[in-house]
């Protein structure tokens, strides 16, 4: 990755899952992530992102990794949008990190969490590369941070 952003890659599986993979950087800090979703979890969490103002499907995000009872026990990758100020500056939140496994340690998993500093036009532009890689029209989405200092 040139700059500060986020990647997606999603694998197709053929009963309408597949494994998204995240790879982030911000400011010096990276990381990469896998879980499973749905597409339709998918379609409907880029079209959150698109909405203006955010709604509270973009704030609550998407979490996936390993679940037991219909709950979350281990997240392997999150993501999240709100709005940060009034002025239409966005943050993206990305959370990824390796699964533990059985026998490991829960402190030897490596996580990694940053906020990338976006806009509204920007956030828009990744909805809709989301939304045409699931549909198989581009190898990947790409959101770009835009920086304040």
């Amino acid at each position: 990755m040139a700059g500060d952003g986020l990647r997606l890659h999603f694998d197709f599986d053929d009963d309408g899952t597949g494994e998204l993979q995240a790879s982030v950087r911000s400011q010096g800090f990276s990381g990469y992530g896998s879980a499973w979703f749905s597409t339709a979890q998918l379609e409907r969490f880029a079209s959150a992102l698109a909405a203006f103002p955010l709604t509270e499907e973009a704030r609550k995000g998407l979490a996936g990794g390993y679940w037991k009872d219909g709950q979350l026990v281990e997240a392997h990758l999150g993501l999240s949008a709100y709005q940060i100020d009034h002025a239409g500056h966005i943050g993206v939140r990305v959370r990824v990190a390796t699964p533990i496994g059985v026998a490991a340690r829960p402190l030897s998993q490596h996580v990694a969490e940053v906020e990338l500093q976006t806009t509204y036009h920007e956030l828009e532009s990744f909805s809709r590369e989301l939304r045409e890689h699931l549909a198989g029209e581009r190898e990947e989405a790409v959101l770009n941070s835009d920086l304040r200092t």
